[in-house]
This record gives structure tokens, C-alpha cells and sequence, in this order.
């Protein structure tokens, strides 16, 4: 008796993942689209490239090409503070989880907005205007 009840509660311990596994549903694919009305206020850091945050200093990341569940998962940490950043905990506490969604499906595709649209080759572009081209990009004519 003491055995079988020692298997039946092995057997439970050890089905317990696989079950719990297929009872989650994966979360809704977002819109790219809606997301990239969303998504101008990204572009001012992470759309420069080589750009650096000036204090403290650090690299900020480049988002275009990042896995949608990386990015909502970003930003709902921000969200909650278990993520711990000034600039990105308040824009991600005006975010729905819809609205982190459709950034993160547009910035995973395809169509994300760079700054390096410019007819000016990089090397004689002025090293001063690389914190303007976050807004107006590198033709000064603003991103959207």
C-alpha cells in the first residue's frame, strides 16, 4: 500500500509540468502596425546607433530584431520595478499589455524605423547633430 502511494505521488510530482505546460495558452500575437504609432518615443534612444546615455554612461540597446516575448517581458519588469530604470519604468507604466504587444511585434519585424536615412554620408555629417537625429533623423525631417 505504502508503495503504491509513493508511486501515485511520484507519478503526480513528475506529470505536474507537463500538465501546467499545456494549460498555458501562448499570449495573442500583437499588430505590427498599431505598434509602430506606438513605438516614435523608442526610436529617441533606441533607434541611434552607438548611442550612449549620458549619465551614467552605457550603451543603450538596439530593440529592432528582438524576440516579441524578450521585449514584453522587458517592459512589464520596468513596469513593476523589478526592472530598475528611471526613463523606462515611466514609459512603460503607461503601457497596457496590449500596448507592449504591438510595439514588440512591430519592433521584431521587418519595417522598424532607423535614423540612418540620410543622403549625407555619416562622415561628414556634424558629430553634434546625432542627439537631434533621435527626433528628426539624419535628413532633419523627423522620423514618421
Amino acid at each position: 500500500m505504502a508503495l503504491r502511494i509513493r508511486t501515485l505521488v511520484t507519478l503526480t510530482l513528475l506529470a505536474g509540468p507537463f500538465v501546467h505546460a499545456q494549460a498555458q495558452t501562448p499570449a495573442p500575437a500583437g499588430d505590427a502596425k498599431r505598434g509602430h504609432a506606438l513605438a516614435y518615443t523608442c526610436n529617441g534612444c533606441h533607434a541611434i546607433p552607438n548611442y550612449k546615455n549620458v549619465y551614467p554612461t552605457y550603451s543603450v540597446p538596439k530593440l529592432s530584431g528582438q524576440r516579441p516575448d524578450y521585449l514584453v517581458a522587458a517592459l512589464k519588469a520596468y513596469k513593476s520595478g523589478e526592472r530598475s530604470h528611471g526613463t523606462m519604468h515611466a514609459q512603460a507604466t503607461t503601457m497596457s499589455e496590449t500596448d507592449m504587444r504591438d510595439v514588440a511585434a512591430f519592433l521584431a519585424g521587418p519595417n522598424v524605423l532607423t535614423t540612418s536615412n540620410s543622403d549625407v554620408p555619416a562622415d561628414k555629417r556634424p558629430k553634434a547633430t546625432e542627439i537631434c537625429k533621435a527626433c528628426h533623423g539624419t535628413n532633419g525631417v523627423g522620423l514618421l
